[in-house]
């Protein structure tokens, strides 16, 4: 299944780079690419994906890279990648 990354997502791809680089652009270079690895995994079996305690809902999911938590949807003939928020961030998802 294609994995589609909303831009809601990508805004936050660019919000976790930016804050990293402020100290190290080493280090936030890696962490985006910890982050984008989880395509691979999402992709080949979505469902392994915890579920959001936020939601409860069986298509709504997410994986962890470093601290960060990567909340995605499955859909029929996609994933949509919805946004990507710091464990220690209060998780807003609109329906």
């Amino acid at each position: 299944m294609k994995v589609v990354w909303t831009k809601q997502a990508k805004r936050d791809l660019q919000g976790i780079y930016d804050y990293i680089a402020a100290d190290s652009e080493f280090y936030a270079a890696e962490v985006i690419d910890a982050i984008l690895e989880a395509e691979r995994r999402i992709d080949s079996c979505p469902t392994a994906g915890g579920m959001v305690r936020e939601r409860m809902r069986r298509d709504i999911r997410q994986v962890k890279r470093y601290s960060y938590r990567i909340i995605y949807k499955i859909l029929s003939t996609r994933i949509d990648v919805l946004t990507v928020v710091h464990e220690q961030r209060q998780l807003i998802l609109e329906d």
